[in-house]
């Protein structure tokens, strides 16, 4: 059926995939998924224009997915999807901020489940299968946050987008793989424009922690080995660090 849905997270996934996910009407999260390969980069786009990013309002035919499991229990299948026409306007800054904050809970486990702890123990980081409840979710920083661009040890030329976090709860959140993909399309036009990884740490750093509000929109990934690992879907800064522009902007930047 045709669902309203406001789009809110945007990730990177391996090769052209991507995640897309929003909230309907009712502020519940829902999560737009299509048979494999999944949703790709360019189901993003129509006539050549980003219709599917962040703060859009679309309508798209939805209907809760039957095969879903917890903790991804927002997937929603996701019909007649060239339709993109349906994108109905971008919303502005001042309501934007106040949907992500009617959003806000106070720390990431009562999002995903008890057992996610703050710790520098990559084990805390992570849940197992019946343990994790849901897989999105929104948290509001206000203390120190930090921004980490390091290159990949595993793969040459690549990198490592991190970041390092407290909650309302006065837990800090460290080494959490940040799966933004306007992030990782900024970062990655940066860098081939000569920026260092340390000066887009220090850059983007100083910008969080100078904004006057910081939402992330947090996530769990797909289960790997039955457990589920947190990851950052979202970074929303007030003033908006990225200035109004979204991943495609970037595109042919990189060359």
């Amino acid at each position: 059926m045709a669902t309203r849905i406001l789009i809110t997270d945007l990730t990177a996934m391996q090769g052209d995939r991507v995640c897309i996910a929003g909230i309907d009407q009712n502020l519940q999260n829902i999560r737009p998924v299509l048979p494999q390969p999944g949703v790709l980069y360019r189901h993003l786009f129509h006539k050549g224009n980003a219709i599917i990013r962040p703060r859009a309002v679309l309508r798209l035919q939805l209907k809760p997915s039957r095969n879903t499991e917890v903790p991804h229990s927002e997937d929603h299948d996701w019909h007649d999807r060239e339709s993109l026409h349906s994108r109905e306007y971008l919303l502005d800054g001042s309501h934007w901020q106040q949907i992500l904050q009617r959003l806000v809970e106070t720390s990431p486990p009562p999002l995903f489940g008890a057992g996610l702890m703050s710790h520098r123990d990559a084990r805390h980081r992570k849940l197992k299968r019946g343990s994790a409840t849901n897989s999105l979710g929104t948290v509001a920083v206000e203390q120190e946050i930090s921004f980490r661009c390091e290159p990949d040890k595993f793969e040459r030329g690549k990198y490592r987008y991190r970041l390092y976090f407290q909650d309302h709860c006065n837990n800090l959140y460290d080494d959490i793989p940040i799966t933004d993909l306007a992030l990782q399309t900024w970062a990655t036009a940066q860098l081939h424009r000569g920026a260092t990884p340390q000066s887009l740490s220090d850059w983007l750093t100083r910008r969080l922690n100078d904004a006057q509000k910081v939402y992330l929109r947090l996530g769990l990934s797909r289960e790997f080995r039955d457990e589920f690992w947190l990851q950052v879907n979202g970074i929303y800064s007030f003033p908006d660090w990225l200035q109004g522009r979204c991943f495609a902007d970037f595109e042919g930047q990189s060359g």
